[in-house]
């Protein structure tokens, strides 16, 4: 039986370089779009940032050598002007990485229907639009990465978050159409699904004792920092990555590991008598 040849050649330190490689970044210009940049421009990849806030995407160009651009990533004509000017700028796109999204927080009995649309809008219709416009070029020049921020979320009901988890549920299944689609061309697609992730906003809202106690529920006992989702983000977009599409990358400090009855109980010599 023949082996198959031996990869890397250059050694596997390569297959975490993203060096020469352009990438469109949506989202770019905070949080974990802002890390997701850091993060690509230390790897090599040279960068258009697209955020709705043309100031921050310009703060965030300055600091990764990357071009800004002031778009909505949920209008086609503005996102389409951005990935043509990728190509225009670089000469080809290796791939994008879309961050954009929000929830809305309501129980269900209180969703209304422009709620409903406004969740929808925020977490999909970038995500379509952006697999509608790139995917097709992508699959033309035979290879290429996208990546999308899904979220824990998608995994289960929310009392609190409803039309988010739902929009983020159809992101994680539209990101494996995309992933079924194009993989015979050599184009690849991911979700990434973080957990509860440290934000100055959350900080200011929910104090210490509240971070706290998010991080109490995680195996790690400890919440997500926007680096620790850039870093997943970057490794599914490298080439250390070549085999995995249409996957949900998880990121939150082991929290759906636990044990939903018993998660709380360090011995469980004490459920015997139940079990």
């Amino acid at each position: 039986m023949t082996e198959p040849p031996a990869r890397p050649p250059s050694g596997y330190r390569d297959l975490w370089s993203l060096a020469g490689e352009a990438y469109v970044i949506v989202g770019a210009g905070g949080g974990m779009g802002l890390h997701t940049a850091r993060a690509f421009a230390d790897l090599g990849a040279r960068l258009l940032l697209v955020d709705r806030d043309g100031e921050l995407a310009e703060r965030a160009a300055a600091e990764t050598g990357g071009v800004a651009v002031r778009a909505d990533a949920t209008d086609a004509a503005a996102l389409g002007a951005a990935l043509d000017l990728a190509v225009a700028t670089f000469g080809r796109i290796d791939g994008a990485v879309d961050v954009v999204g929000g929830a809305s927080r309501t129980t269900i009995d209180g969703l209304h229907e422009e709620t409903w649309d406004r969740d929808m809008r925020v977490n999909l219709r970038h995500a379509y639009l952006l697999g509608h416009l790139l995917g097709p070029r992508l699959a033309a020049q035979g290879s290429g990465s996208l990546t999308f921020i899904a979220s824990v979320s998608a995994s289960y009901g929310s009392f609190v978050t409803p039309a988010y988890a739902a929009a983020k549920a159809a992101l994680v299944n539209w990101v494996q159409s995309l992933a079924i689609t194009y993989g015979p061309a050599g184009v690849r697609a991911n979700t990434v699904s973080p957990g509860t992730t440290h934000s100055e906003r959350m900080a200011r809202v929910m104090g210490e004792e509240g971070v706290a106690g998010f991080a109490s529920r995680t195996a790690l006992k400890e919440i997500n920092r926007p680096d620790d989702v850039a870093a997943a983000i970057a490794f599914l977009a490298s080439p250390a990555a070549r085999m995995i599409t249409g996957h949900d990358l998880v990121v939150d400090g082991g929290t759906r590991a636990r044990d939903p009855w018993y998660g709380d109980r360090g011995d469980a010599s004490f459920a015997d008598d139940v079990l």
